[in-house]
């Protein structure tokens, strides 16, 4: 499964919250997708590193990093902005100062499986929506 892939399923998963992709072609850290409850940044990633204590990184880390700091100012200011990181077929839902630790210093899986708003070993749809719609603003 590539990272469009998980673009094109989340957005299926999150048409009653109408969840969008978001192609921006701006280098400023602007997230993946959208929906009316926040943003949503996705990341997907072959398999967890062999060792235990082995830091997950993110490829593109300037790329990265710019996504995160992002996500940290909306999150500060009030909004809602997540990573999506799926690992194999683990699916996680970070919030934005997980992904911002992620992006800067890397985090092992535990540390990941931890801090995870959500984690799924195999996506449940149904509980993606839920998440998806648990975050509404008012």
């Amino acid at each position: 499964m590539l990272e469009s892939d998980v673009r094109q399923r989340l957005t299926r998963i999150g048409k009653p919250v109408d969840g969008r992709s978001i192609e921006a072609k701006s280098d400023d850290g602007v997230p993946d997708w959208n929906c009316v409850t926040g943003w949503i940044e996705i990341k997907k990633i072959d398999g967890w590193p062999t060792r235990e204590h082995t830091r997950l990184r993110i490829p593109h880390p300037k790329r990265v990093k710019k996504q995160a700091i992002w996500a940290l100012r909306r999150w500060r200011a009030g909004g809602k902005a997540h990573l999506l990181l799926v690992v194999g077929e683990a699916w996680l839902i970070l919030d934005a100062p997980t992904f911002f630790d992620l992006a800067m210093n890397g985090l092992t899986r535990s540390e990941l499986e931890d801090r995870a708003v959500r984690h799924w070993s195999r996506l449940d749809e149904a509980e993606m929506l839920d998440f998806l719609e648990e975050v509404r603003t008012p």
